[in-house]
Order: structure tokens, then C-alpha cells, then sequence
């Protein structure tokens, strides 16, 4: 077979050739192996050479870290020889993490008193998005619950891994502003005259989207030249005329 011949290259790599005929040529589109240290301990990297017959380091997909390049080998083909190459000045590369960012929707401010409601995030990286919360709120998984009035912050990160970088944390914060409630009286009394024992009136409140507040509700006479009444929640009336 034709021989084949390896050189380094800076900053990391090397180039192949072979010799055909008197003719020295690059040798494109053929696998280089490059037995490498990283971060994980030895292991080997392959890439493939370009049309100038160059095979650079790093090829993509290697986790982040330093490495350091120890040889390089050509198995040959059908036309050209095996080659190894050791190289006399050691080379080194480092591979940085991919920067990622997270996608986030704005949260609409809410009610107190409305039911547990799902966020949702996602990384461009494809890793999963956890979420913290801060305020009044709490977070498990993604679920929200609110928890009383003012202000809640879910803030949704990715820490990274071998391969990416840490996105920039993405905070979304809304309010929680107080629950509606209504009132509602007991049924109005009948046939009332001057004179006659107290009457009682009750009232309760109900919220939609909360629990009875157990707020006291004060009682007073919108007719104070007609009746009087005194009370929380149940009051006594007196007719006055």
C-alpha cells in the first residue's frame, strides 16, 4: 500500500496524507482517532478529515473540561497504510459548556383563594427546568398554591451538565390580591309592628374563590329613624315607628 504520514497542527490536531505515485495528496473524508486525557480519564476521539485532509480538535459533543492530546492514528484503506503519529509536543484543548437559556411565560396576577395552578419553563438545552418560589406562595414540581396576599416570585433554573452551562435564572412574579366575598341575609322578617319583641336578622359572607372569611360582619340600619339594630353576624332590630 501507498504510505500515509500524520502532522500535528496547532492548536489541536493534525493533518493526514499519503503518498501516491510520487504525489503527496490529502487525504479527505477518512477517520483520525486521537487518544486523549479529559476530564473523564483517557479515552479516544475520532474525527474526520476535510478536503485539506485536516482532522481538528475538538469534534463536537465532548463534555466540558481540558484535555490533553497523546497520539493520533490512521488505520489505512484500500489504497493507503496504517499510520500513527506521536506527538513530541504534547497538545491540549478545552471544551466549554454550552451557554443555555430558559423560555418562561409571564404569570397572571390572581386571587387569593384560587386553586393550585401548573407552571411551565423550558431550556433550549433540552434539560430539564426546576422551579423555586418566594412570596406568598409555595411550589412542589411545577404546581403553584398560593398561600396568602401580596406578592409571589417563581424563578425556574437549570443548573447545567457535562455538555452546558448554567442558564441565567428566569424569575416571573405576580400578585395575589384579596378574595372576593359576598353577603348574604338570612330571610327578612314579617309582619313587624311597633312595640313587638326584638326581631332577629342574620347575615353570612361567602367568598367564590376562597373559604368564609370569618370576618365579623357589623350590622347597622340604613333607616335609623325607623329601626335600630346592634350585632355581629346576628343582631337584634327594634322598630321605632
Amino acid at each position: 500500500k501507498a504510505s500515509a504520514t500524520l502532522v500535528a497542527f496547532a492548536p489541536a490536531g493534525a493533518t493526514l496524507a499519503g503518498s501516491l505515485g510520487g504525489t503527496t495528496q490529502a487525504l479527505q473524508q477518512e477517520a483520525v482517532s486521537f487518544q486523549v486525557v479529559g476530564p473523564d480519564g483517557p479515552t479516544t476521539v475520532w474525527v474526520i478529515t476535510d478536503h485539506l485532509g485536516r482532522a481538528p480538535l475538538p469534534p463536537p459533543g465532548l463534555p466540558a473540561g481540558d484535555y490533553t492530546v497523546t497520539s493520533a492514528s490512521f488505520a489505512g484503506n484500500s489504497t493507503f497504510a496504517a499510520t500513527t503519529l506521536g506527538f513530541a509536543t504534547v497538545q491540549q484543548f478545552n471544551v466549554a459548556r454550552i451557554a443555555q437559556n430558559i423560555a418562561f411565560g409571564t404569570l397572571p396576577n390572581t386571587a387569593f383563594g384560587s386553586p393550585p395552578f401548573e407552571v411551565y419553563a423550558t431550556a433550549s438545552s433540552g434539560l430539564p427546568v426546576s422551579f423555586a418560589a418566594s412570596g406568598a406562595c409555595s411550589v412542589a414540581g411545577n404546581l403553584v398554591q398560593l398561600n396568602g396576599i401580596g406578592s409571589c416570585s417563581i424563578t425556574a433554573a437549570q443548573p447545567g451538565d457535562d455538555v452546558y452551562a448554567a442558564a441565567t435564572p428566569a424569575p416571573r412574579t405576580f400578585s395575589i390580591s384579596r378574595a372576593d366575598q359576598t353577603i348574604a341575609f338570612g330571610p327578612a322578617p314579617t309582619g313587624v309592628t311597633v312595640g313587638q319583641p326584638l326581631v332577629t336578622v342574620v347575615a353570612t359572607s361567602s367568598s367564590p374563590t376562597s373559604p368564609p372569611s370569618t370576618l365579623p360582619l357589623v350590622l347597622t340600619s340604613t333607616t335609623p329613624d325607623v329601626c335600630s339594630v346592634a350585632g355581629i353576624n346576628a343582631g337584634f332590630v327594634t322598630p321605632l315607628t
